[in-house]
């Protein structure tokens, strides 16, 4: 299973179980089935992470953050699949879930182009040289000729 930085749960919470119904039943019988859900629910999501994805690829590997249980990206996920349901069926989409959606937008920009990145996420330790320009002092003679500044004397301390 494909995961995302937001469970349907969340979304459920934050447009209710009766949104639900007024925004995914599509056939008219007052429950939203498992076709409804996958169709227009986790279709939502997945498009919500899919942008995600996009502002925060310079930052963190996509796939660990989707994994990463963050809050913030999963608010953001909630805001932009709860836009992407809202305008299902060519409805009008109420202006206060179009701000969220300019407000995310806006927040997820400022995330991929700041120093400070994700809040919240569990960025590696600058320290790790796998993350880090620190990497252990190896000697790397190169070739030896004249070209080569090494192989007249020149070596370094390590």
């Amino acid at each position: 299973m494909t995961a995302y930085y937001c469970t349907e749960d969340a979304v459920t919470a934050r447009l209710s179980e009766v949104g639900m119904v007024n925004l995914l039943d599509s056939n008219g019988d007052g429950v939203v089935d498992a076709a409804e859900k996958s169709l227009y629910l986790t279709t939502a999501i997945a498009y919500a992470s899919g942008v995600i994805d996009g502002y925060i690829v310079n930052q963190v590997v996509p796939e660990s953050a989707r994994g990463s249980g963050n809050a913030w990206l999963s608010d953001r996920c909630v805001d932009l699949a709860v836009y992407r349901i809202c305008g299902n069926k060519g409805r009008g989409v109420p202006q206060s879930v179009l701000d969220s959606k300019s407000e995310t937008i806006d927040m997820l920009k400022t995330a991929s182009q700041s120093s400070r990145g994700i809040p919240g996420y569990p960025y590696p330790s600058p320290s790790n040289t796998a993350y880090s320009h620190r990497g252990p002092k190896v000697a790397n003679l190169g070739r030896v000729g004249a070209s080569n500044p090494r192989s007249r004397g020149n070596f370094p301390n390590y």
